[in-house]
């Protein structure tokens, strides 16, 4: 029976550290550690990268590049890297920047834009220098590219190009990056087993369960928050959980991992009853087994104010949940089991996630089921862990901003605007919401 839910971000793999005392030694799945690892800053295509950026946003009237082989080598970078790279500093952002950044360029018409055969006309040198605005600057760099893809690299293609012709395209692409991300993944969490993606996903019914190093640093973090703050302190044995996990990794599951005995504990917790990896679950790799030509894992934005007639809809997470989990395809196979049971569910802890816009639906849906402004006996807890030198009052204030921001939006949905008001009040006042620092391996 399980009595608590625990929701994860990606600030949990963040903090599994294989060497407790070396705080570079983590599960390193954050965007910038993904991007450092495909695009080394002392390259030679780097260069190039930024020297393209240089010119679309200034949009210089020379040719670019000058010579053949960098374009070669710039027209094999995929569309999403490009939508990354130009702007801010793309190697400092996160995941949930990232989803901000998807989210923001389709939803200002880059779709139809790229589609245009005007655009090139339209975005002139003299409106660069009056609104040099990303969007711009994106429309403009992917209009190049989609064009000498589409004309140069096919034969006989039709001159009219469509906007579903670009949206399929940029789909496409985005798969692309999604296995990408899951190569990598596979490298860091298995690096020395070679080949590629496995075609196989995770069963229980292996005989032998995988290793890795990060996978004891997992379990004992997992323990930690399932330990901290029991509604029963001084009940007798396990207590039961439950997981809505936004990463795409499950490695303190023992369905799977060969997971050791948790040194920290005298009484191991055992794995969730039921887990649900929301954007899909990593492969496995495995030697000599070749890889599907598909991704498992999704990249998404969140599908507010998006019509499902709206070609940007097949980007939301939404569709693409719901494509993915489709029998035909497949693409998540994994438990399946309702991770929201809403008779015995007393605490949703949450650890790592940044409550950002790109999930909202996910969090909104879940505080409807429980009824949250209603349900007396459920607690919600918003833990934060110390992972660099600034003072702890910094992280407390992130988390607490990014606590309001996510219940007062929440509140602005519920029917009685009165409730919705004073939903933050109520949680406080009767003792249901709390902000608290887990002290695991924390940087001082």
């Amino acid at each position: 029976m399980a009595e608590q839910l625990i929701v994860l971000g990606n600030g949990f793999d963040l903090s599994t550290q294989a060497d407790p005392n070396d705080a570079n030694s983590n599960l390193k799945t954050s965007y910038t550690a993904f991007i450092n690892r495909k695009f080394p800053t002392n390259t030679d295509t780097w260069t190039l990268i930024e020297l393209a950026r240089k010119h679309y946003a200034e949009h210089l009237t020379s040719d670019f590049p000058p010579e053949k082989e960098d374009k070669i080598i710039l027209d094999r970078i995929n569309a999403w890297y490009w939508i990354m790279f130009i702007g801010r500093d793309s190697r400092e952002l996160n995941w949930s920047d990232v989803e901000k950044q998807m989210y923001d360029h389709l939803t200002n018409g880059l779709i139809e834009q790229i589609a245009s055969d005007s655009l090139g006309e339209m975005i002139t040198k003299k409106s660069f220098q009056e609104s040099p605005n990303d969007h711009k600057k994106v429309a403009r760099l992917l209009f190049d590219k989609f064009r000498n893809e589409w004309f140069s690299k096919r034969k006989n293609p039709p001159s009219t190009v469509t906007a579903e012709v670009v949206r399929d395209w940029l789909y496409a692409s985005l798969n692309e990056l999604e296995r990408d991300f899951e190569d990598y993944l596979n490298g860091i969490i298995q690096p020395n087993t070679g080949g590629g993606p496995s075609a196989r996903f995770f069963e229980p019914t292996y005989k032998d369960k995988l290793t890795s190093r990060f996978v004891k640093p997992s379990y004992e973090l997992l323990t930690k928050i399932v330990n901290e703050d029991l509604t029963d302190p001084n009940r007798i044995g396990d207590p039961g959980y439950n997981i809505l996990n936004f990463n795409y990794t499950n490695l303190y599951d023992n369905r799977y991992w060969a997971l050791p005995m948790c040194e920290k504990y005298d009484s191991p917790v055992r794995s969730p009853e039921n887990a649900l990896n929301v954007h899909g679950l990593m492969y496995v790799r495995e030697k000599g087994v070749e890889a599907r030509n598909t991704s498992h894992i999704i990249f998404g934005i969140d599908r507010e104010n998006i019509n499902p007639t709206d070609n940007n809809f097949v980007f939301t997470k939404t569709y693409r949940t719901l494509y993915g989990n489709a029998d035909e395809h497949q693409i998540f196979q994994q438990n399946h089991s309702n991770v929201f049971d809403k008779e015995n569910i007393k605490v949703i802890k949450f650890f790592g996630h940044s409550l950002g816009n790109a999930d909202y639906s996910y969090f909104q849906q879940m505080f409807d089921y429980f009824d949250l402004y209603n349900n007396d006996d459920l607690k919600l807890i918003f833990y934060f862990r110390k992972y660099d030198g600034r003072p702890v009052n910094d992280f407390v204030k992130i988390q607490t901003n990014q606590v309001i921001n996510l219940i007062d939006t929440y509140g602005k949905t519920l029917s009685n605007e009165a409730h919705g008001k004073n939903l933050l009040t109520r949680l406080q006042m009767l003792k249901r919401i709390s902000i608290k620092q887990l002290h695991w391996n924390d940087v001082n």
